[in-house]
C-alpha cells in the first residue's frame, strides 16, 4: 500500500478519499492540492492533509501514488506539471468517468517517468464540492480499472489494492470498452434524466411525487461536469442513444397500435433485468 498519497482536487469523491484514507489508514501520508487557495482551508481546518498547497509539484513530491480527482480535461495539463516531482515508482491514477481520451492524453506521458493506470470509482451523488465527501462513500462501490496490454500487473495489483483498501470491489477492462459501457449505465442515463425534467412543465413537475424524482434525481448534477463528460465521451454516448431511439420507435408503435402483448413484453423484460441488478 503506497505511504504517500497525493490527492488533486478536493471535492466529492477526492475529499471522501481524503476522508476515508485518514480512517481507514491513519499511517498514509495525505497531501491535497486545490486549484484555489481558499478550497484549501476546509482541509486544513479538518485536518485532512498532512500537507496541502495550490502549487502541483509541491504537492506531487515524494507521492507514491496521485489521484486526479479534477475535470478530465485538466488532467493532462496536471500531469505535464507534476512529472519532474514523481518518480519512475510513482503510480498516478484519475476518477475520471471517461478513460479512453484521458489515457490517449497521459499514457505518453509516462514513458518510464512514472506508471499510469486509470481507474473510476462507480460512486458518488449529484452532489458536489468537499462539503459533501463522506468517508463511506465507496463502501461496497465498484471501481473500474483500465489497464492496457502494457500496462505492469504490478500497478494493476496496487491499485486494486488500494481501492480495495477504502470499501471499493474492482474489475477491469480497456479504456474504449469502459467508455462503452458507461455510456449506456450512466452518460446516456444522464442526458435522459435531463430530458424528462425539461418534457415536465412547472404545473407537472408541481405535483411530482418519488418516482419522478428518483428517475430524475441526477439531472441535478453539475451542468458544466455533465457537460464535458457527454461531450468527451459523445461516440459512445451517440451509438447508445441510437439503441434508446430503436427501443423508442418499438414502444411508440406498439403504444399508438394499442398492442398491450408487446407493451407487456417490454415491460416485463425490463422489470427482470432491474431487478436483476439487486
Amino acid at each position: 500500500m503506497s505511504c504517500t498519497v497525493a490527492i488533486f482536487g478536493p471535492g466529492l469523491l477526492g475529499g471522501s478519499l481524503l476522508l476515508a484514507l485518514r480512517k481507514r489508514q491513519p499511517s498514509t501520508r495525505l497531501r491535497a492540492w486545490a486549484r484555489r487557495p481558499e478550497a484549501l482551508g476546509p482541509i486544513r481546518e479538518k485536518g485532512l492533509a498532512d500537507f496541502s498547497d495550490t502549487d502541483p509539484s509541491a504537492v506531487a513530491a515524494g507521492a507514491d501514488l496521485v489521484v486526479l480527482c479534477t475535470p478530465v480535461g485538466a488532467m493532462a495539463g496536471l500531469v505535464e506539471q507534476i512529472t519532474p516531482s514523481l518518480s519512475p515508482q510513482s503510480i498516478v491514477t484519475d476518477v475520471g468517468s471517461v478513460k479512453a481520451p484521458v489515457h490517449h492524453a497521459i499514457a505518453p506521458l509516462a514513458q518510464g517517468k512514472f506508471s499510469w493506470l486509470g481507474s473510476h470509482p462507480m460512486a458518488g451523488s449529484e452532489q458536489s464540492g468537499l462539503a459533501a465527501a463522506r468517508e463511506d462513500l465507496f463502501d461496497g462501490s465498484l471501481t473500474i480499472l483500465t489497464p492496457v496490454p502494457a500496462t505492469p500487473e504490478a500497478t494493476v495489483t496496487s491499485l486494486r489494492s488500494f481501492w480495495e483498501s477504502v470499501g471499493s470491489r474492482t474489475i477491469t477492462c480497456a479504456p474504449t470498452e469502459h467508455d462503452r459501457r458507461v455510456a449506456a449505465i450512466s452518460h446516456l442515463p444522464h442526458l435522459l434524466a435531463a430530458i424528462l425534467v425539461n418534457a415536465a412543465d412547472a404545473d407537472a413537475r408541481a405535483v411530482a411525487g418519488p418516482g419522478f424524482r428518483d428517475v430524475t434525481r441526477i439531472a441535478a448534477g453539475p451542468a458544466g461536469m455533465w457537460t464535458e463528460i457527454l461531450l468527451e465521451n459523445k461516440e459512445a454516448v451517440l451509438l447508445a442513444l441510437d439503441a434508446l431511439e430503436a427501443g423508442s420507435r418499438e414502444a411508440r408503435q406498439a403504444l399508438a397500435q394499442g398492442n398491450a402483448a408487446e407493451i407487456t413484453t417490454l415491460l416485463h423484460k425490463a422489470c427482470q433485468a432491474r431487478r436483476s441488478l439487486s
